[in-house]
């Protein structure tokens, strides 16, 4: 079993007129991340902080899924065990790992053998609900190219068979399989993510056969097709605004995009890149680690004769430009920029290694459109893009070989006056169970608070806007309706509270009939 470095950076948040620094604080040396019998086939975070490792162990009749939690402190649980498939027959082909996605308050787990397909679905501890399991018959995934050819939109898993060219749809809340698309051709069909909303079916080179299929499992054919599509990689990241979507993509000509975006809007579709027409070869320009900014703009690691800085991008009168309106991280103060990621709706942090080898963090704050800098305390030799790196939870946990070490992202005022950190220290709903409508009460002083609405699926239902009474506290109704108006079924729902855009506070409430 592999060791593992985890980095853990932390996000407070203070008043007005204070610097960013980032410091490393609660050094951990030498403690090896390393469980016997344990072999992780996927981490990620969950919404109380904690790190969560996933393995799988298959033998001739059954499945089970393990994992070991890392907490924030860097303490290593033992194994536990999540859940076991038992088949009611002998495999005739152990079912081998494919695939792991992390979607809202859940973690997918995808096995296959030649007969069946197995989705893993593990619930964030937030749910409180136990973990499941669905099969389904496989009518021919390729194991070798699972990534190209099957993706999940919501509950749906869409994939291509290798057998018969159709485009199958497997229903994670029914475990329904059904034919979703059928065609014929030998060309299979290809997709691509748009986000967590659309999915656009292609065809290299078939300028006549385009389909997009919603969330709802909708299909459309846009109005105008891609010329000459060779492929379309999408990088599963939100649109950046006005239906535009990352994703990189070649004509199979003369044009290749690195970096380049797909936008569909009004049951249009085409393919943008950051500069014009290429001519053979990859662009002169290369731009990676992109991080949407809304308002049609974003921020990404460039690279232009092998050095590598930070730009921000608009897209504006049918093309990108560069972002005028926010602050350019100059070359020269961030050489050798590493990593871009970010830590809350508020805050980005791009991590540069100068030839000092002493980490410099670019500390991005978007309300105030301001950029400083600050200092590891600590030599490195180990070029960032080498981590692992889990985020969520307030936290972005770096794994690698060797030890823990804990790294925080602070707000500190330059002068000597108390320092007034908004807070809001609990959050409690009244009726609880309750009929026709609840008040969900946030006590503290903070004034930065956004609440959400979600089902035990995970599914956001509905998102509340400004408080309906502002006194000590905020007050927050809810009517016991979703989104589009219609009242919801009785039954548990989750409510979420967001402070200053990263504190979470979860609660659960009940409705009744």
């Amino acid at each position: 079993m592999k060791q593992f470095l985890i980095v853990l950076i932390l996000i407070c948040t203070t008043g007005l007129y204070a610097r960013i620094t980032v410091a490393q604080i609660n050094p951990v040396a030498g403690t090896p991340f390393s469980v016997s019998g344990f072999s992780q086939v996927f981490a990620n975070v969950e919404s109380d902080g904690s790190l969560v490792f996933y393995d799988t162990i298959v033998d001739s009749a059954s499945i089970s899924i393990r994992k070991v939690v890392c907490s924030p402190q860097g303490v290593i649980s033992a194994i536990q065990p999540v859940i076991t498939y038992n088949s009611p027959s002998t495999f005739e082909i152990e079912p081998m790992f494919l695939k792991s996605i992390q979607k809202d308050y859940f973690t997918y787990i995808y096995l296959k053998n030649l007969e069946q397909i197995f989705i893993f679905k593990l619930p964030d501890v937030a749910l409180n609900t136990i973990p499941t399991v669905h099969v389904f018959e496989n009518h021919g995934i390729n194991t070798e190219v699972w990534t190209e050819e099957a993706e999940q939109l919501g509950n749906t898993v869409y994939y291509v068979s290798s057998t018969d060219n159709n485009l199958y749809a497997l229903n994670l809340i029914n475990d329904n399989q059904s034919i979703a698309l059928a065609f014929t051709s030998p060309d299979n069909m290809k997709m691509a993510l748009l986000g967590d909303e659309y999915l656009l079916i292609y065809v290299s080179y078939n300028n006549d056969f385009y389909r997009v299929i919603d969330i709802d499992g909708n299909i459309t054919s846009p109005i105008n097709n891609i010329q000459n599509a060779f492929y379309i990689i999408n990088n599963t990241q939100p649109n950046i605004g006005g239906g535009i979507y990352p994703a990189w993509w070649s004509d199979g000509l003369v044009r290749t995009s690195i970096f380049g975006f797909v936008e569909y809007n009004n049951n249009q579709i085409r393919l943008v890149g950051l500069s014009t027409d290429f001519e053979l070869g990859p662009p002169p320009t290369i731009q990676y680690d992109s991080i949407p900014l809304g308002d049609q703009r974003f921020i990404c690691i460039e690279t232009y004769d092998t050095a590598p800085y930070y730009q921000t991008y608009h897209f504006a009168n049918d093309q990108f430009n560069t972002d005028t309106n926010f602050p350019f991280l100059v070359p020269m103060d961030y050489p050798n920029v590493q990593r871009l990621f970010q830590v809350s709706a508020r805050y980005i942090v791009g991590v540069s290694l100068p030839a000092d080898n002493i980490r410099k963090f670019a500390c991005i704050d978007l309300q105030d459109q301001t950029i400083q800098a600050s200092f590891d305390t600590l030599f490195t030799t180990i070029p960032d893009y080498q981590y692992y790196v889990c985020s969520g939870g307030n936290y972005i946990y770096y794994i690698i070989d060797h030890d823990i070490k804990i790294y925080a992202i602070e707000r500190v005022t330059e002068s000597s006056d108390p320092l007034v950190i908004p807070v809001i220290s609990s959050a409690n709903s009244y009726p609880n169970p309750f009929r026709g409508s609840t008040e969900i009460v946030l006590k503290g002083n903070s004034r930065n608070a956004v609440t959400s609405i979600y089902n035990l699926k995970g599914q956001l239902v509905r998102k509340l806007g400004a408080p309906d009474k502002l006194d000590a506290d905020m007050h927050f109704v809810w009517d016991g309706k979703d989104v589009s108006g219609k009242k919801v079924p009785s039954g548990l729902y989750l409510y979420q509270v967001v402070v200053d855009n990263h504190r979470k506070i979860n609660g659960k409430m009940v409705k009744v009939d």
